[in-house]
């Protein structure tokens, strides 16, 4: 490739989900959780950035389409729902994303099955002669962990940052400095060092093979 070449757009996209709350006051009904639960200390998720992350793909013309894949959520106990469910209609309604370019899956419970989930999705594409430029999406603090499940069950997919489409899709410079604050005082609403550390600490385990998910009782 080209210095000046671009990967865009991708023809799909896969977006790792997040926890989902409901909320009365958005349209889709749903909000991203903001703290993960945990067995020891609780941790931000940044849900919000992952989420405008996702719209930027397709509203800034990344990506012709984002298939967001995720367990059902836990927190929501009347009724079974699922989060990429959830977070498809917080693209379509909240954000204005076409709904044809939006799809959801799901997985039955951490990072290492979705992965597993979109691994088969991908080799689906490839034997139908589909969607062969496509990338994995997740929030900043997460992609390396993200990759380094996916590298121990054999396979090398590209992940990309959520975030960084958010500021890609702006149209103006000053657009780009609005939405640049933005993030940082998203990122500096929580303990962003004890979460990039936690995240840390998770891959040194996977790489002792002691490592165990840190979400409670799912």
């Amino acid at each position: 490739m080209m210095i000046g070449e671009s990967i865009f757009p991708l023809e799909r996209a896969f977006g790792l989900a997040f926890d989902v709350e409901r909320d009365s006051e958005r349209r889709s009904g749903f909000k991203p959780a903001e703290i993960q639960l945990g067995p020891q200390m609780p941790l931000p998720m940044y849900g919000e950035l992952r989420l405008h992350g996702f719209a930027a793909t397709i509203m800034g013309g990344f990506c012709e389409h984002i298939t967001i894949v995720g367990k059902d959520e836990k927190r929501i106990n009347d009724c079974v729902v699922y989060q990429g469910n959830a977070i498809c209609e917080m693209l379509v309604r909240d954000l204005g994303v076409p709904r044809e370019q939006v799809s959801w899956n799901t997985s039955d419970s951490n990072t290492g099955h979705t992965l597993e989930v979109i691994r088969k999705m991908v080799y689906e594409d490839r034997e139908a002669g589909k969607h062969r430029r496509c990338a994995i999406i997740t929030s900043h603090y997460h992609r390396d962990r993200s990759e380094e499940s996916a590298l121990c069950s054999g396979w090398s997919p590209v992940f990309l940052s959520a975030e960084s489409f958010i500021l890609a899709a702006c149209a103006s410079e000053v657009e780009r400095s609005t939405k640049r604050n933005w993030i940082e005082e998203e990122l500096r609403r929580y303990d962003y060092v004890a979460r990039a550390i936690a995240e840390i600490n998770g891959i040194s385990d996977m790489r002792r093979g002691v490592y165990q998910p840190q979400t409670r009782g799912w």
